[in-house]
C-alpha cells in the first residue's frame, strides 16, 4: 500500500468513535504522538477512498475489537495550525454494553464515567465533545493552534459559540 504524504498544511482526515455505556466511556490513554499521554476515544486515519462512517467501525473494530452496528454522528472537529498539525476529524458514537477492554500498542483503553471524563488530561476539543455527546446536539467545532500547539480560538459553527480560557 502506498502511503499518502499530504503536501504541508493541508489536512489529515481522521475519525473518533465514542464508545459509551450509560454513564460510561471508552478512553484510550495514547502511548504515542500525537496526543501523547492523553485521553481519546479510540479512532485513526481514514485510508484512501474509505468513507468516514467505515473508518469509524474499521478503527473501532482495531482498536476495541467491538465492531458497532449502529453508529449516530456526533460533530465534524476541523484543526487548523501553522505547523503539520492540521486535521478534519469526524466523530460518531454508539451506545454499547461494557465490555473488558483488550490491551494495545497504542495505549491503555478504559471505562470512565462521564464526571470523571471531563477532567482527564485530554485535548482542548474533549469536553464540547462530551458535552454534545450528553447534551444530545451535534457539533461543528473550529480549533485554530499557534506555531507551538497552543489554541487560540475555539468556535462551534452550529451554535456561533465561543470557547473562552483556552489555556
Amino acid at each position: 500500500m502506498t502511503v499518502y504524504t499530504p503536501a504541508p498544511g493541508y489536512k489529515w482526515n481522521a475519525v473518533l468513535i465514542i464508545l459509551r455505556c450509560g454513564d460510561e466511556l471508552l478512553l484510550l490513554r495514547r502511548k504515542k504522538q500525537p496526543n501523547e499521554g492523553l485521553y481519546v476515544p479510540p479512532g485513526g486515519k481514514i485510508e484512501p477512498y474509505e468513507r468516514p462512517r467505515e473508518a469509524a467501525v474499521r478503527e473501532c473494530q482495531e482498536e476495541t475489537g467491538f465492531a458497532p452496528t449502529e453508529l449516530h454522528f456526533l460533530a465534524v472537529i476541523s484543526e487548523t495550525s501553522p505547523t503539520n498539525y492540521n486535521w478534519t476529524t469526524f466523530v460518531y458514537w454508539a451506545e454499547v454494553a461494557k465490555f473488558p477492554p483488550p490491551e494495545l500498542d497504542e495505549g491503555d483503553l478504559d471505562w470512565h464515567p462521564f464526571s470523571e471524563a471531563l477532567h482527564l488530561p485530554a485535548p482542548i476539543t474533549a469536553k464540547p465533545l462530551y458535552e454534545a455527546l450528553y447534551d444530545g446536539r451535534k457539533l461543528v467545532l473550529e480549533v485554530e493552534y499557534n506555531e507551538k500547539r497552543r489554541p487560540l480560538r475555539m468556535r462551534d459553527e452550529l451554535s456561533d459559540t465561543e470557547y473562552k480560557g483556552l489555556e
